[in-house]
């Protein structure tokens, strides 16, 4: 009886220290991480999640969760749990061959996108507004359009001060044509009061506040989040991405809108891919998967794109 009692008690010691040593402190909130390798960063104030502001200068590595080292509990249950995700079939070749086409850089994104319409010599609060404003102007715009007006308004004098004392008039002739130009008057005038009243002439850091300013959607929230203040909060979706995402059927169904291909895309695509995808597939489909008859002959993807097999010889239009 003695030796069953004294035996059990070891065990349930023994099972006490290995459940100890197999718990895990806790993974602190992406945040707390730092950067992912491709992010960008920009000298200036070192507020508070990099970006136009960090001083940094460098790409920072993701971090790791705090697990008990290697091969605790907490890193299985996170790779079980990414074994288990739906993922679409072929999707790492075809990112693969995507960036490939895309090596030279040199589509209208790579040359007039939102990170090439700021002034870079300007204070980092007044490079925030502006990669804001880029963003709000973009939207129905193409990006020649959009650069043009921005270089305007930079000519002009693109800061909070300056763009509240332009009247309507002369602000509208700044950004025309710009999609719905009129509407984006309204928007300027009434975000950019905001700015000034609530935040100091400076730009809303969370997405939450960004899509509460007139006429900023998710889209443009998460590139402002990632541009402006180098914070992955999510997938920057747009036509392009939209479009192709579907093509590609990286979605487990077709999505209808931008914003449903942006959780679809997140509820797979690894975290540390987030920031690329966007430049990758607008200017892959700015130059190579075009809205109508896209040019599928030179796509390195033509053998394993559900798009290309099925308008192989005809075209695509969707």
């Amino acid at each position: 009886m003695v030796t069953r009692q004294l035996s059990r008690a070891a065990g349930e010691a023994a099972a006490a220290a290995i459940g100890t040593r197999g718990q895990s402190p806790g993974c602190p909130p992406f945040a707390a991480w730092g950067c992912t390798e491709g992010e960008r960063t920009w000298g200036g104030d070192g507020r508070a999640g990099g970006g136009v502001g960090d001083g940094s200068g460098v790409h920072r590595g993701r971090g790791r969760g705090l697990g008990v080292g290697d091969g605790s509990i907490a890193e299985k249950e996170e790779t079980d749990s990414r074994s288990l995700k739906w993922e679409p079939g072929n999707w790492r070749q075809q990112l693969d061959n995507i960036r490939e086409m895309r090596r030279n850089r040199d589509a209208p994104v790579d040359q007039m996108g939102a990170e090439k319409c700021f002034d870079s010599s300007a204070p980092p609060e007044v490079m925030r507004y502006q990669v804001l404003l880029s963003l709000m102007l973009s939207s129905q715009t193409k990006d020649q359009v959009t650069s043009a007006a921005m270089l305007r308004l930079r000519e002009h004098g693109l800061t909070v001060d300056n763009v509240l004392q332009t009247d309507d008039a002369t602000l509208g002739q700044l950004i025309y044509p710009v999609g719905f130009w009129k509407n984006k008057v309204k928007y300027i005038k009434q975000t950019t009061a905001i700015l000034k009243q609530q935040y100091g002439s400076d730009i809303p850091s969370t997405v939450v506040e960004l899509v509460n300013l007139p006429g900023v959607g998710p889209k443009m929230a998460h590139l402002v989040m990632d541009i402006a203040w180098n914070n992955v909060t999510g997938i920057g979706v747009d036509t392009h991405v939209h479009r192709i995402s579907n093509r590609l059927k990286w979605a487990k169904k077709e999505t209808k809108t931008p914003e449903e291909t942006r959780v679809a895309l997140e509820d797979w695509l690894p975290r540390d891919l987030w920031s690329e995808i966007n430049w990758l597939l607008v200017g892959f489909g700015q130059q190579t998967c075009l809205p109508v008859n896209p040019r599928c002959k030179e796509c390195l993807n033509r053998d394993i794109c559900p798009a290309a097999k099925r308008c192989r010889g005809n075209g695509c239009s969707s």
